[in-house]
């Protein structure tokens, strides 16, 4: 009777230790599952930050400072926030991303800034409206607007808006360039009212978002109401 109370005991002990043991290993299968890990690789860049985003759209947890380009950092899975300020005459920028299954690699090199894009435009505008005039006989009828450089200056994109005696007509057009060999290339011939990346897919598409958004302010100015409401006569 003794015997078999003694084997009860150590039978239930094994079961405790048991149970207990493979509660651990669930545990620390569980934790190495929800861990993944994140490289960046990046240049020009002074400092870069990640923080996971909490369930609220605005709640962000601590930041982990990245240290060193190429580092890898283990990270619980979920959604993150990414920012970066860029070296001076860099631009700084912020990036979504998510971690889920597989390791996550991504690799930074930032535009020129805004001021530093600005300065190169003053030098090379007039390149390229020799480029346009030389191309066009009719753009007189247009004013060529100042427009804006991208990707480290490699790229200009403008509108031309219709000053001509025609009042009815107030079409604005967008065009895109392209410097090549210290030579401004015409890539929209002719140009758009609107420039579609389906016939142009070699022009990047955050440069035709932000082109295609440009309104045409001389038609804003007259057809519009105090009260920011559209009329046409």
């Amino acid at each position: 009777m003794g015997s078999d109370n003694l084997l009860n005991k150590r039978n239930i002990l094994f079961l405790i230790i048991l149970i207990s043991f493979i509660g651990v290993i669930a545990f620390i299968f569980g934790y190495i599952n929800s861990q993944q890990i994140i490289t960046v690789k990046y240049k020009n860049v002074s400092k870069l930050t990640i923080q996971k985003i909490g369930e609220g759209s605005r709640s962000l947890e601590k930041e982990t400072i990245y240290k060193k380009s190429g580092e890898e950092i283990k990270v619980s899975k979920g959604r993150y926030l990414l920012k970066y300020i860029g070296n001076y005459g860099y631009a700084s920028d912020y990036q979504n991303f998510t971690v889920k299954n597989k390791p996550v690699s991504i690799s930074l090199n930032p535009d020129y800034s805004e001021q530093r894009l600005s300065s190169i435009l003053e030098k090379e505008l007039e390149n390229i409206k020799t480029v346009l005039n030389t191309k066009y006989q009719n753009i007189g009828d247009y004013s060529i607007q100042k427009g804006k450089l991208y990707k480290k200056g490699k790229w200009y994109a403008t509108t031309l808006q219709y000053i001509g005696n025609d009042e009815f007509n107030y079409d604005t057009l967008r065009l895109v360039m392209y410097r090549k060999d210290n030579v401004w290339v015409l890539i929209t011939d002719p140009p758009g009212i609107i420039i579609s990346h389906q016939v142009y897919p070699d022009i990047p598409i955050d440069i035709l978002r932000d082109l295609n958004n440009v309104q045409n302010t001389v038609f804003v100015e007259k057809y519009t109401d105090p009260n920011n409401k559209a009329y046409f006569p």
